[in-house]
């Protein structure tokens, strides 16, 4: 009987274990989502507005901190005409703990990058 317990007990722990270790590695891939879903909002405004204006930027730069990335880098095309192509890169890191062993967590650094073009749609007057 207590052989059962031993072993119900082992199984809990490592079955906890696996939970945890699968739960960390959800969390980069929903920030990188958001990443690249607030990379491509900005693209658009972009192209709407013929290029990377400050406004644009400054609010891309803002939406990432919130993501608790850091080292953001974003270039763009600053002015472009209808028809002209726009491109957007964005880099950043986000810092994760990471389960290394049963009872050690170490720091992580994941890196995104974000590099697409595409044209403009101002329309010049």
């Amino acid at each position: 009987m207590s052989a059962k317990i031993t072993v119900t007990a082992v199984l809990l722990v490592f079955l906890l274990l696996l939970t945890v270790f699968m739960v960390e590695l959800t969390v980069p891939l929903s920030v990188y989502s958001d990443f690249n879903e607030l990379c491509r909002i900005a693209l658009i405004r972009m192209e709407v507005n013929g290029g990377m204006t400050a406004d644009i930027e400054n609010d891309l730069f803002e939406r990432l901190r919130e993501l608790n990335l850091t080292d953001i880098r974003i270039e763009g095309t600053e002015h472009a005409k209808y028809g002209d192509y726009i491109r957007l890169q964005v880099s950043a890191a986000t810092r994760n703990r990471i389960m290394t062993s049963l009872f050690r967590r170490e720091i992580r650094y994941r890196y995104f990058s974000y590099d697409k073009t595409s044209v403009s749609r101002r329309i010049v007057k």
